[in-house]
């Protein structure tokens, strides 16, 4: 279960994210494949010609005996698993056996890798181990400048011996690679042929075999049925490490027309196993950096994971993000600092402003109310001085007399009768009587 769950984390989780990855940020160059099966393929690799930096970085995507495909190195038996931008290649490796039967024959199984110069098996991921009660094991080869070997010996005498988990040299053990390797073989030795010291009892009932390997650390634990598990086991996941030729940044960069970081956010670095350098997006952008305009800028505030900032705290930048603080407040706008804090000396400024304010805005309404009052009282008083009361009951007798005057297309007066249009009539002495003959010519319409 446990091994099925590392398979997970180690093999489907990240394919999966390399799918989202390069749906949304291309990979490989134009009109080329980025994936083989369930590999991701990103320049500088590639499946064809014109599609890789060159011939060393070929990817054989095998779709003809597999299904899905399956990419290897080159035309190597080296399966590819997966290619990481930052510079690691996992493959799948052959495990060494050296098994013996009750009537002493062998069956002993020794791999071998050479890969391009360009690979070194990563030195930090990797671990060489060995596995067995009466084995030791060794790995030899070449390094950049020079040969190497290191090794471990791994006993035990009954099953009950083991430790799950460890590797200390009860039934496993383990030893770092050395820096640069390009080139590996592995040797197996039994001590006694699985036979106790005393030669009175043979191991073969829980241990005929040995076994050695260079393995993804993360991706092997130790367990007593290792013993006679891995007899069914044929390959086992290996880090490498992958770089641009064999010159250093300062120099690569003197020949733009081979200088492989190709996009303008992104860096040269010297790798720290193997030689040659390897191109990195710069902080802030994410892409391929092999690729003209391969880094994009990464929106840190779209995802909280990427900024440390209080909520919509958050500005993006090119490259990067800030914490900013609303007008009022100072502070880092940080959630792991003192966040955002109301200013004081410009809080009492605004509300010492705020209180003239208001005080001078009711002074002017107290003025202008004076004002108004005073224009009053003025009005008034001109009125009294210019015979304002005299001129008022004039006006008023003079309302009174037109609302009894009479129109003379309303009325007549014909030989001394009063005649109405209704055609009633009746007698007076004279028009004065009507009150009508000084203002007639007023009212006549």
């Amino acid at each position: 279960m446990a091994k099925g769950l590392h398979f997970l984390k180690t093999h489907f989780i990240p394919a999966i994210l390399l799918l989202f990855f390069s749906i949304s940020i291309s990979i490989a160059k134009p009109n080329c494949t980025d994936r083989c099966g369930n590999v991701s393929i990103p320049f500088p690799f590639g499946t064809t010609k014109d599609c890789y930096l060159h011939r060393s970085f070929f990817v054989n995507c095998n779709d003809t005996h597999y299904d899905p495909p399956k990419a290897f190195l080159g035309n190597s038996a080296i399966n590819i698993t997966s290619i990481s931008l930052e510079g690691q290649l996992q493959v799948w490796q052959f495990i060494a056996k050296d098994c013996y039967s009750l009537d002493g024959s062998r069956y002993y199984i020794v791999p071998w890798i050479e890969i391009p110069r360009y690979l070194t098996v990563n030195n930090t991921a990797n671990k060489f181990t060995v596995v067995g009660c009466d084995t030791r094991g060794f790995v030899s080869g070449n390094r950049v400048d020079r040969k190497y070997q290191t090794g471990c010996s791994s006993l035990c005498t009954s099953e009950d011996d083991l430790d799950k988990g460890s590797c200390s040299g009860v039934g496993c053990c383990q030893t770092s690679i050395p820096k640069d390797v390009w080139r590996f073989n592995i040797t197996l030795e039994s001590f006694n042929q699985y036979k106790n010291y005393d030669n009175r009892m043979n191991k073969w009932d829980f241990n005929s075999c040995s076994y050695a390997f260079v393995v993804e650390e993360t991706s092997f634990t130790f367990s007593p049925r290792n013993l006679y598990g891995l007899r069914n086991v044929k390959k086992l996941p290996m880090v490498l490490d992958w770089a641009i030729g064999n010159e250093t940044c300062e120099s690569a960069k003197k020949n733009l027309s081979s200088y492989a970081c190709l996009s303008n956010n992104s860096e040269c670095r010297k790798p720290d196993n193997g030689h040659g350098y390897r191109c990195y997006c710069l902080k802030g952008y994410r892409g391929n950096p092999y690729l003209v305009d391969g880094c994009e800028d990464i929106d840190e505030c779209k995802d909280p994971s990427l900024n440390d900032c209080e909520k919509d705290r958050c500005v993006d930048i090119e490259g990067s993000f800030q914490c900013v603080c609303p007008k009022g407040y100072q502070g880092e706008g940080k959630t792991d600092g003192r966040g955002c804090v109301r200013i004081r000396g410009e809080s009492l400024t605004l509300k010492f402003v705020a209180g003239v304010s208001v005080l001078l805005l009711a002074f002017c309404l107290f003025y202008l109310e004076l004002s108004r009052r005073k224009l009053v009282k003025m009005k008034q008083k001109f009125f009294l001085q210019n015979g304002g009361l005299l001129l008022q009951e004039q006006l008023t007798r003079r309302e009174r007399n037109r609302s009894t005057l009479c129109n003379r297309k309303e009325y007549g007066f014909q030989n001394g009768l009063f005649l109405s249009k209704s055609g009633r009539t009746w007698p007076v002495k004279n028009s004065q009587e009507l009150g009508i003959s000084a203002h007639s010519s007023l009212i006549a319409g």
